[in-house]
């Protein structure tokens, strides 16, 4: 996909896709790479990414959004996440994270308006417990 310069949404799905460079794809606002075999997904490239939805991909275990400050959006349920890391994505409304092998989710530094993160095991069982740290700011008066 690296030719692609001015690619904005990607929708590819369901492909078995064991690695995916998208690293020249700058324009990218919406990428739905859901139900593959991902081991790792790189996007410090994608600054304009505002949607991500990258569930169901099973040996996902690596998800760096550090640079992904526009992100929306963010739909990582059902991979291999034990960390989350959520710190520098100002701008994240929507976050579902269930079934992942998270133990801490910290969104003191983002102010959600939905957040499902449920079991954190992929048989919908809940041995494991999952600290959230949360705040809010008070309205001014």
């Amino acid at each position: 996909m690296s030719s692609a310069a001015s690619l904005e949404k990607l929708d590819c799905n369901y492909n078995k896709l064991k690695s995916l460079n998208l690293t020249d794809n700058r324009n990218l606002r919406e990428l739905h790479c859901d139900i593959n075999m991902l081991t790792s997904l790189d996007l410090s490239g994608n600054l304009a990414l505002k949607i991500l939805d990258c569930n169901s991909n099973e040996n996902l275990s690596s998800l760096n959004l550090t640079e992904n400050r526009a992100l929306e959006e963010l739909n990582c349920t059902c991979n291999n996440l034990s960390e989350l890391d959520v710190s520098s994505v100002s701008k994240l409304k929507k976050l579902s994270c269930h079934a992942n092998r998270l133990s801490v989710l910290d969104l003191s530094a983002v102010n959600p308006t939905e957040v499902c993160c449920g079991s954190q095991n992929s048989d919908g069982s809940s041995d494991q417990n999952l600290k959230l740290v949360l705040t809010w700011e008070r309205a001014a008066s």
